[in-house]
Formats: structure tokens, sequence, C-alpha cells
């Protein structure tokens, strides 16, 4: 019944009626008035002279953390970035799994679990939304700005039902590898099609492939966006549901079916 709410206030929202439908929250925004054209091209790093990226570096400046003085890695992976790799003042996540205070990293109360979902929205969202509904559970999504503004209706279900709605950047790149300016413009334009879609700014992100250190940890608390991981088997190794696996299909293992109770999306 709370899904079929959710659908019809998302159809109200296509013909441009705002409806406020948390309490104290604004209301949300015309997903049909967003236009892709106003934003970067899809699923590449963005410019970083445009006048919103000018505004966000002038933001992390005003800030007042210190940005480490780092040279971007050559790649994403701790081979080719032997000396950064076993820099352990660098606190590069993914060639050690450390993490800062600043961290969320574990939930607060023992014995409970946070359920997380990157890379959305996309057609399959709904599926997993009524899922989620049936079973009473909460997540949060980390979403990609580009899937965003091609899907901002879905980016709505989500929030609508309940759920959280993080940064996850424009294009899904290893961040480490990007200048600083390029991370801005990589958190910026997703935090701000969040906000364009749902009305609320995000104050969490998540790196893709758990590429942070503290040079882009710090670029990421000068935008209000607080880092989130996930959890670790050992110091090189991480926990994965393997979902990607998911047995819809013949040639895929069952693993994730076990996991999540046989459902695929």
């Amino acid at each position: 019944m709370r899904m079929l709410q959710v659908h019809q206030q998302t159809r109200l929202q296509l013909q441009g009626v705002a409806i406020p439908v948390i309490p104290s929250a604004p209301s949300m925004p015309n997903a049909a008035s967003l236009i892709p054209s106003n934003y970067p091209t899809l699923d590449k790093v963005p410019p970083i002279d445009s006048d919103e990226v000018k505004q966000w570096i002038q933001e992390v400046q005003n800030s007042g953390l210190s940005i480490p003085n780092w040279d971007p890695n050559s790649s994403g992976d701790c081979a080719s970035n032997a000396a950064a790799a076993s820099n352990a003042t660098r606190c590069w996540w993914t060639c050690s799994g450390c993490t800062r205070d600043t961290d969320i990293t574990s939930c607060n109360d023992k014995g409970t679990w946070g359920l997380t979902y990157d890379d959305g929205p996309s057609l399959y969202t709904p599926d997993l939304l009524n899922y989620l509904e049936s079973v009473k559970l909460q997540a949060t999504f980390f979403a990609v700005g580009s899937r965003v503004i091609s899907y901002p209706a879905l980016a709505q279900q989500e929030y609508l039902g309940g759920h959280q709605v993080s940064v996850h950047t424009w294009s899904h790149p290893y961040l480490t590898t990007l200048t600083n300016e390029q991370v801005i413009a990589e958190l910026g334009w997703t935090r701000k099609v969040i906000k364009d879609a749902l009305g609320v700014t995000p104050n969490t992100m998540r790196p893709p492939y758990g590429d942070i250190d503290d040079r882009v940890r710090a670029i990421s608390m000068a935008l209000g966006l607080t880092p989130v991981m996930w959890t670790r088997l050992s110091p090189t190794a991480t926990f994965d549901t393997g979902d990607f696996r998911c047995p819809c299909w013949p040639h895929h293992s069952s693993t994730s079916a076990k996991q999540l109770g046989g459902y695929c999306w």
C-alpha cells in the first residue's frame, strides 16, 4: 500500500504538483522540470571551469580544512601506486582499509547493520523498492549523479519510501586519480542534482570502489559530505554480497540468492 502511494505521488509530481511528503521538509520538486542539458555530460568527469564548480572550489577554500598537496594516483590499484600504497599517512582505504574518525564505518548500536545500495537509480529500482517495502527495510542509496538526472522520479521514489539518498559521484571514477578540482566537480554536481531532484541536500558520500585517501576525504568533508565506507574482511579484502551474480540468469552463481533470501532484481 505504501509503495502504491509513492507511485501516485510521483505521477502527481510529473504533472507539476509539489507535495510536502516529509514533515518539516521542503516540498518535492517537479521531476519533469529538471533539464539534463543544464548538467554535465553523462558518465564523464565534469569540466572544472563552470561557474558552479568555481563556486564549490571557493566553498572548499572557505571551509578552513587543510587539503593535502598530493599528486593524483596514476590508477585506482595499489600495485601501480606503490609509494602511495605504502604510505600509511595517506590513509588510503583501497590498500589498507584505513579509516578516520570522521568516516562512518559501523552502526551505533551493537548487533545492527546498515543496508546500502550503490550506483543507481536504474530501471530496476522500483522492483527493489517494492521488495524493501515488503520486508519493512530502509536502506541508503548511494546515487550516481548521471543516473539521478536520467531518472529523477526514481530518486524521488527512494526518498519517498523513507530511504536515504547519498552522493556516489557524477561519473563513478576512482577519486584518488583525479585532481582536487575534478573531485570537487564530481561531488558538487552530484550533491546539486540530488538537491534539485529531492529538495534536500545530502550530507554523506561513498567513494566509488572505496577509493578514498586523506586528500579526497578532506575535500568531501569541506563540501559537507561525510564519507561512508563498508565492511572489510581484512585490511586487503572487502565484503561483497555478490548481488551482481544474482541467479536471475542461468550463467550466474547462487551466492546472492542465499544471502538475499532468494530475491533478484
